[in-house]
């Protein structure tokens, strides 16, 4: 198995350091992650304009100045904004992560 880059949000201890989804379960720096209560964000192997990776769960500053929250869907990741919009068809490099949807839900409010 791929071992995939992710972070975790716990409900009891709020987010973790980038760890690592292996065969035996998430891994971090301090061991094994207790994924009761916890909410795994995969990171998309993607980078914003920033340089800051991509996750799962991420909120997005779009060039117009709209948000978006990154989701997987239909097979793939992207952006809800205006209904699911794949990377595939758009530029990531041109967005900036100002949050997430555990950490700052508020950002995608009207």
């Amino acid at each position: 198995m791929r071992n995939l880059k992710c972070r975790v949000w716990n409900k009891n201890m709020g987010m973790s350091e980038p760890c690592t989804l292996t065969d035996i379960g998430i891994m971090a720096e301090e061991g094994l992650i207790d994924l009761e209560n916890s909410d795994i964000m995969l990171y998309t192997e993607l980078r914003d304009k920033n340089g800051a990776p991509i996750y799962d769960g991420d909120i997005l500053l779009l060039p117009c100045g709209e948000k978006a929250e990154v989701c997987f869907c239909l097979g793939a990741y992207g952006i809800l904004w205006n209904g699911f919009k794949p990377f595939t068809e758009c530029n990531a490099s041109q967005y900036e992560v100002i949050g997430n949807v555990y950490e700052n839900p508020e950002l995608l409010k009207g």
